[in-house]
Order: C-alpha cells, then structure tokens, then sequence
C-alpha cells in the first residue's frame, strides 16, 4: 500500500524540482508536493498539513537561518532538508547547529530517498513517543504524591546503602531533607545511635536477600521513643519502610519477644505485601513496555533483515519479551479470588484438564505424566477458582520439567485425608540443595538464568488463598523433589432431611 508524502518545496529551479519529484515518487510514496518561493512558505506552513521541508540553499529571498527559524516556529519537530550545491563540512555544520534534519547535496539525489525515509519515520514516531513520556511523567507524578502522603517512612538505597529516594516522613523523623540525603550514606542520615546498628543489619540483608523487620529505639527532645523497621531487598538496593510503634505497645521486658515474632514474618504476608506494591507497579509498566515494543518493531521493518542488526534485534525482543512475563506474574501475585468464580468442581476432573492444558502449552512430548488415585476413592469435590487452581498445576508440571530429564516420568497422586484432598507432585530430576529448600516459594528466587522466580511463589499464594497449604522435598527414595499440597473439600451437612451447605471461606489477600 502506497504511503502518502506531503512535500513543501522551497526551491526556485524547475529543473530540481523535478529531479526531487522523480525520486521521491519510487519506491511505495504517493507524493504530494508544492512548491513556494519565500512570500507563499509562511502561508502554506501554517494552513497545510506537511511531513516534510526541503530548502534550497541557494534561494535568494530568504537565508538558510530565517528558513529554519521560521519553520521552527510554526513546528519544532518537522523535518527540515537543507539542499545545496555546497557540501563543504563548515556549511554542514553550520546547517546542524541552526536545527536542520539533514543535508543532501544536488549532486547525490539518490540519496535523499533514504534520507526522507528515515527523517519522516521519525517525525511519525513523536506523538507516541511524546504521548509515552506524558504517561510516564503523570505516572510519576501520581506515585510521588501517594509516597509523599505516606505517614510512614519510606526510604530507597542503592547497593551501596547510599540514598536515592527519602520522603517528607523521613525528612521529619531525621530533620535532614531530601535534597540533602540523596546520595550521602545512610549512616550519615540517622543518628550514630542507631544509625551505625541498622546499617550492619541493612549489610546483612543486601548479604542475604530476604524481607528483615527489627526494632530500633531513638531519642528524640530527650525522650525515647521505639520504632519497627522493615527491609525489602529490590533489584537496585532496598527499600525501607520505618514507623513508630506506641509507647503502651512494648516495654523493655517485651521488645526481644516482639522482635522475635516480626521476624517470623509468613510467607504468605509477605506475598501479600508484595502483591500490593508490586500490582500497581506492573499496571502502569506493561502500557510504556508495549510502546516500546512497538517502536522497535517498526524500527526493525524500517531496517529490513540486514544481517548486522538481526543479532540486537532477537536480542532486544528476548528482553522485552521476559519483562512481558514478568510483569504477567506480578500481577498474578497481586490479584484476589473474585468470588463469582469460585465454583464447586470434581478435583479428579480438575486435575486431568490441567496435565491436558499443560501438555498443549508447550513442546512437552518428552514427559509422560502418570495420575494415581485410589481406586476405591469417592469423588473429591472442592470449592474453588478452576482457573487459579489449573495454574497452580502449570506451574508445579513446568518447574517439575525444567529440572527433569527428557523422557522421565512426572507423577501426580491424588488422595483423601480426613477433610482435605492431599497431592503429591513427584518428578524424576537432580532434586534441590538443601540450603535451597526453605526459599523455593521465596519471590523472585530462582536457580534458572531465564527464570523469573515467581512460579512457586503464585503456586503458594493461589493455595493459600484457598485455604490451602503447599511444601517442596527432596524424594526419599530418590531421585528428584515432591511438591506436596492440600485442600479443603466441599463440605456438606445433613441435617434431617434437608441439606445444608457448609461455605468454604476464601483466606484474605
């Protein structure tokens, strides 16, 4: 399909005119062009739509200086082709400097296709690209305020435990301000009582990623006061969530004890809190990594299958690709159960549609998946989101074959224990590290290069959210690891001679 080229000419040769004309009518445009001498060109700039100025250089009417200032004005981001019969380098200069796009001399027309092309691809792209940082800066703008409105302490460090973003709560626990803390240590920010503590504490979890709650007492105007601090290891550094915990709450006899319950923080609270901070931030990521897919994908069409980008080109679509997925599990972690999609279903059945679902998502052949069940066993009903559950069975079968041999079996045994259906999830691979075992539902740990670590953290929030609870082992015998988990079944009271159904809560999120 033709791609339609408007052209505002200011050239005083025929001759030329023609030759630009000819040259930008190949290859798919459908030209429109005219051309004006100096007295029409403010005229035509201002009631007619253009893609494109080219400006010869030796028109007398008007310098190449008042030309460009002139379309400058009217449009900063329109191409401006400077055309001349001159290609000394101090005149290409001089045209650079003054806010040309371009310069084609009369000499090489052929190249002046390419050079339209480019500059016209470029020019098409600004609105998006203008419109994408608008988002991002509104975005932004909405986060500083909700941070800023925070009545808890909310501090970001870098890998070198130095400041990169201090709120208006901190600024009035330490009285420094956040021009001031940006960058400086963080045991420059704090008193050296307990400034110098929490820092060999903020070392220990950057040594040992893992969310860390303590207490710290401070003084402050000759009273003490005592205060919780949380630490969340991230991908740049950490984030520190800290807020005063009233006076009535704790004395000196009950800190230790406090300390130590914080510190057993589940896993599932903490899936929780990652769910809230991490959902909003995936939202409003997945709309800027989509205009980047398409803008390189229209970058890489402009640049055809010329073997010297082929390389950069799989390589930046294999990244954007991976934050794709994870942002996808981010937002996993975050959502709820609705409760119009819980619905009673055959466990039996549920498991079979989800080896068939898992098995049809991907080059699986080399697995066979054995399910075992009692052959005795009644029908196994449960209370559930189908979906979710489908999911948590995807995820256990993908990890369970990422770590297998090809050709191995992985095995799923199905029984009832007292009120809960219990499954066993076996697969046949090298099993996992013992240092290893107690982090496997841990969020964002991994022992994959590709893997993004949240997997078995969704699995573990799904079941627990089902009143469920999940544990990962190494088979004994071996080899390989058991993934094990249970839920609650449907339960059914019969009163006389009526039915009464027992609801099955959903846990919070």
């Amino acid at each position: 399909m033709e791609c339609i080229l408007r052209v505002l000419m200011v050239e005083n040769s025929d001759e030329d005119v023609a030759k630009m004309e000819a040259v930008l009518s190949k290859d798919g445009f459908d030209l429109y062009s005219e051309r004006v001498e100096t007295a029409q060109m403010l005229k035509s700039l201002k009631q007619k739509y253009w893609d494109l100025v080219l400006f010869s250089n030796e028109i007398e009417n008007i310098t190449l200086e008042n030309g460009i200032k002139l379309v400058r004005e009217i449009n900063p981001d329109l191409p401006f082709v400077v055309i001349s019969s001159e290609t000394d380098e101090e005149l290409i200069v001089y045209a650079m400097r003054l806010g040309a796009s371009d310069f084609v001399s009369r000499k090489k027309y052929s190249r002046l296709l390419s050079v339209v092309r480019r500059d016209v691809s470029e020019f098409q792209m600004i609105p998006r690209i203008k419109s994408n940082q608008l988002q991002i800066a509104k975005n932004e703008e909405r986060y500083r305020r909700i941070t800023e409105s925070i009545t808890d302490v909310l501090i970001v460090l870098d890998s070198n435990l130095k400041c990169v973003y201090w709120n208006r709560a901190a600024e009035k626990l330490t009285g420094v301000t956040a021009r001031s803390a940006l960058t400086r240590p963080f045991y420059e920010l704090f008193p050296e009582n307990p400034g110098l503590e929490i820092q060999d504490m903020l070392k220990s979890v950057l040594e040992q990623p893992k969310t860390t709650i303590s207490t710290f007492i401070m003084t402050r105007e000759e009273k003490e006061y005592q205060y919780e601090i949380c630490a969340y290891p991230n991908e740049c550094g950490l984030t520190l969530i800290i807020r005063e915990i009233p006076q009535y709450q704790f004395t000196q006899d009950l800190i230790n004890p406090q300390v130590e319950k914080e510190n057993q923080l589940t896993q599932s609270q903490k899936l929780r809190i990652l769910g809230l901070l991490t959902s909003g931030v995936a939202h409003e990521v997945r709309n800027p990594l989509n205009a980047i897919s398409v803008v390189l994908e229209a970058l890489f069409q402009e640049l055809g299958d010329k073997p010297d980008y082929l390389l950069y080109k799989d390589h930046v679509f294999t990244h954007v690709e991976r934050l794709t997925r994870l942002m996808q599990d981010l937002l996993e972690l975050g959502k709820p159960i609705e409760r119009s999609k819980v619905v009673i279903v055959n466990f039996y059945d549920l498991v079979k549609e989800s080896v068939a679902l898992w098995k049809s998502s991907g080059d699986h052949s080399d697995y066979t998946i054995e399910i075992k069940k009692a052959e005795t066993e009644e029908e196994l009903k449960i209370k559930c989101d189908p979906l979710k559950l489908q999911q948590v069975f995807m995820n256990i079968l993908e990890n369970a074959s990422q770590h297998s041999p090809k050709g191995t079996v992985i095995s799923i045994c199905v029984q009832k224990e007292g009120k809960y259906v219990k499954v066993n999830i076996c697969d046949q691979g090298t099993g996992i590290k013992e240092d290893n075992l107690k982090r496997m539902f841990e969020p964002f740990f991994t022992t994959r290069k590709k893997g993004t670590g949240l997997g078995l953290a969704i699995v573990k929030h799904i079941l627990e959210v089902h009143n469920g609870t999940v544990s990962i082992r190494n088979s004994n015998p071996g080899p390989g690891c058991t993934v094990d988990f249970e839920l609650p079944l449907y339960q059914v009271r019969k009163p006389g001679k009526f039915n009464t159904i027992e609801p099955i809560k959903m846990a919070a999120v």
